[in-house]
Parts: structure tokens; C-alpha cells; sequence
């Protein structure tokens, strides 16, 4: 589905984005009755193995699926190897030799770790087609993809190349100023800064706050006006505004009703419930429980792929983007980084905060609101002394 328009009067016409006609997980996917048609199955039990099977992955999973499926012919017109399922060592290694080959030989040309990608996803090609205990991965294809991976790492570091950059209280201040001094409108440059310092004080996935689309939207994801509200809360015996930010589907626990976040004030030019007032205060779209929360002007949804390129262009003199670039997953690693070097917090506690999963951790526990406060006042220290050398 696409977008709606809508008459707003004397500001002229402004598009509605629409809920997406295929959300997340549902029904809809890969697997169909002939997945399951070999084995015998009476046809009562099938149709529900199919249907509760296409809730495994999300709806961006399947189509990305049918790339790795459409290598297949490329791989027999490049190598002239012809590949039946289900896949033999030869075929295998035809498929990856493929993928790795230099684009200047005729292949792919990618790393170690978008081969293991498409390896899982052909892996799950290989069920959908009814062959259930296909074997992709033989000793010498893990040794393979472990050395493509090795040699990938060794590459970046002689180009001098680190990974995504943390983001830092020094570069939120950048970041802050260089908003500032932009010629953005000032509704544009509050939002992009609201989503920031909640991406921080959450160490939230991008599009756990973001729409994917700009026209369209999933009703059972994306974040709405009714999904984050200001309440009261005691810290200290003092009262105090906080954020709550409720997680429709998160990405860790998929539970029916969801998990909600406390992001609490710092008092300073980074704290998110000031910077979530103050967007409001500017919005240009009236706010509903129905329809995503972060819009722009135009009406369309504010996505992770705007945020990323507003970043970009804010930050390009601030951070050499060919070595280490910040995105929206820096703010993630950013609050991680910082809690680490503070040194006064457990492994536990950094990955209560950032939901992150472990084996050493039975049960997923949302970090307790005693830790999250005590880390906005160290934050709050931190960030004065950023702004003082700065």
C-alpha cells in the first residue's frame, strides 16, 4: 500500500503514510503446502506447520531470501556447474566460490560474512523445498567462510579502517552545534535530535523509534504517538519527568504485550525528555496512536535510511566516515562504551541496558530503573566536562 493524501487546509496537501498490506511476521512466507508434501502429512496438519513455520522470519527476511535463491542461476551461468537441490559438496562450493570471486572474474565479490548470510538463507531455500536436513556446511566450507572472514578483517586494517564508530558525549556535542548552525527548519533539526538522545538513553535500535518506509508502515512495530509519554517518577526523593517508551514487538523477547523503557532527565543538553518536549512543541503533523510517531513536513514517515543520511551530512567534517563511520547504531554502542569505561558497572547491568542476550544469562531482565537512573547522573558529569573542553 502506498501513501494517502489528505487536504490540510491552507498548508496545502500533506501525505498520510498507510499501514503496509503485509505486516512483519505473519501467515505470508516462504513455506507452502509442497514444502511439506514428501513427507506424507495429513493435509488437516499441514496448512498450520506451514503457517506457524512463515512466522519464523520477518516479511524484509523472505524477500531478502529470494536474492540468495536467485544467485543460483548466475552461479551455473558463471561456473557452468548446475546446481540441483538438494545442494552436493560441488554445488556448495561453486555457490561460495561465486559469491567471493572478484566482480573483475565474474563473481560477487563479498566478504566472509555476507557469504555466511547467504549461506543461512540457503540453508532455509533448501527446507522450503521439502530437502529438511540439507548439510551446506562441511568442515571445508566453515574453513572457507572463517578464512574469507579473517582476511576481510586483516584488509580493513591496513586500509586503516575500525568499524562503526561509539557515539560520545564529545560528538553529541558536535552534533548539537553543527544542528545549530544548520539551515535545516527548526521542526527538522528537533527531530533529529529527539531521536538522538533517545537512541542514546535507550540504546535503542533504530527502527525500534523509526518507520522502515516512508509511505507505508507495519500497525504491530512501529512506534506511535501512543508509545512514548511523560510521567512522573521519585529519584531522590525529588519528582521528575521520564520518558516511557514502549516496545510494541522488540527484537529480543517477542512478547504479546511488549516491553516499556525508562529514559530518565540529565539536566543537561543531552537529556531526551527535554529534547522529546521540545520536538513536540515543533511537530508538523498531528500526533495519533494510529499512525507512526516521527513524521516529517511532507507527512511522510521519518526513517532509519533519513536519519543515517542527516547524520552524515551533519557529521562528515567531525568524524572521517571512511574509517569509522557513526550511524544509528554508534548511540547503541555509544551508551555500552560509556557505561564499560566508567568501570563501577557489571557486565550484567550493560546488558540489561541495552537488552543484549547472553548464555550466561538464563532470563532476559529489563535493566532495573535504580541503575538507569544512576547512570543519567554519571552521564551528567560526563557530559559537563565534554562541553568544557569542547
Amino acid at each position: 500500500m502506498g501513501l494517502m493524501w489528505v487536504n490540510v487546509g491552507v498548508s496545502g496537501v500533506q501525505k498520510e503514510p498507510t499501514p503496509t498490506a503485509r505486516p512483519k511476521y505473519s501467515t505470508k512466507g516462504g513455506y507452502s503446502t509442497k514444502s511439506f508434501a514428501k513427507l506424507g502429512l495429513p493435509a488437516s496438519i499441514v496448512v498450520p506447520l506451514m503457517q506457524a513455520a512463515n512466522h519464523s522470519l520477518a516479511a524484509n527476511t523472505w524477500t531478502n531470501y529470494a536474492t540468495a535463491e536467485r544467485h543460483i542461476a548466475r552461479v551455473e551461468k558463471a561456473t557452468g556447474v548446475r546446481l540441483t537441490f538438494p545442494f552436493s559438496l560441488k554445488s556448495t562450493l561453486a555457490y561460495v566460490g561465486y559469491l567471493l570471486s572478484p566482480k573483475s572474474e565474474g563473481g560477487r565479490g563479498l566478504q566472509g560474512k555476507s557469504v555466511e548470510k547467504y549461506l543461512s538463507a540457503l540453508r532455509s531455500i533448501h527446507m522450503l523445498k521439502g530437502h529438511f536436513d540439507a548439510w551446506l556446511r562441511p568442515e571445508i566450507v566453515k574453513e572457507i567462510t572463517k578464512g574469507a572472514a579473517t582476511r576481510d578483517q586483516l584488509n580493513k586494517r591496513l586500509q586503516g579502517k575500525t568499524g562503526k564508530h561509539a557515539m560520545t558525549p564529545e560528538i553529541m556535542w558536535e552534533l548539537k552545534q553543527r544542528l545549530s548552525k544548520s539551515n535545516m527548519t527548526k521542526s527538522k533539526r528537533r527531530i533529529i535530535w529527539a531521536v538522538s538522545t533517545i537512541c542514546w538513553a535507550g540504546a535503542f535500535r533504530i527502527h525500534e523509534l523509526l518507520a522502515r518506509v516512508a509511505g507505508s508502515y507495519c500497525r504491530m512495530t512501529t512506534m506511535t504517538a501512543g508509545d512514548i509519554t511523560v510521567e512522573k517518577a521519585t529519584l531522590n526523593g525529588v519528582k521528575v519527568d521520564i520518558l516511557k517508551v514502549h516496545l510494541k514487538h522488540p527484537k529480543e523477547e517477542r512478547l504479546s504485550a511488549g516491553v516499556t523503557i525508562d529514559c530518565f532527565p540529565s539536566g543537561d543538553f543531552m537529556c531526551p525528555v527535554t529534547a522529546f518536549l521540545n520536538w513536540k512543541k515543533d511537530k508538523v503533523c498531528k500526533l495519533s496512536t494510529q499512525k507512526p510517531l516521527f513524521r516529517l513536513a511532507n507527512g511522510e514517515n521519518y526513517t532509519g535510511t533519513n536519519f543515517n543520511r542527516d547524520l552524515r551530512s551533519l557529521l562528515k567534517e567531525v568524524v572521517d566516515y571512511e574509517v569509522a563511520p557513526i550511524t544509528s547504531h554508534s548511540f547503541r554502542r555509544g551508551l555500552a562504551t560509556f557505561m564499560r569505561k566508567q568501570g563501577c558497572y557489571s557486565d550484567e547491568e550493560i546488558m540489561r541496558i541495552g537488552r543484549w542476550h547472553s548464555r550466561a544469562f538464563e532470563a532476559y531482565i529489563i535493566a532495573p530503573r535504580e541503575v538507569r537512573a544512576r547512570l543519567a547522573a554519571e552521564l551528567a558529569t560526563r557530559v559537563a566536562q565534554a562541553v568544557q573542553l569542547s
